[in-house]
């Protein structure tokens, strides 16, 4: 188990920036390693046992894209309502 930290000019704060390890056996008898920083952009870990989100589908993908570049106008939140007459 292993951690260091140092302070880190960002604007006019300093935050610290900690990074650190740490491994072991799990009752499978499988070695486990994990890795992490924690710095302005939050906690962040890295190690082959954490799992990771499955790809974006392709249709969900065409559709973000899409979407982003066609933006619709803000409306305000409010609902859809016919004209009144």
């Amino acid at each position: 188990n292993q951690e260091s930290g140092q302070p880190k000019q960002i604007d006019n704060e300093t935050p610290v920036v900690s990074q650190g390890a740490n491994s072991y056996t799990n009752p499978q008898g499988e070695q486990v390693s994990l890795q992490w920083t924690a710095d302005e952009n939050g906690f962040q870990a890295q190690g082959s046992h954490i799992p990771t989100a499955p790809p974006v589908p392709p249709e969900i993908q065409r559709a973000l894209e899409w979407n982003a570049a066609h933006p619709e106008e803000d409306d305000g939140g409010q609902p859809n309502r016919p004209p009144a007459r």
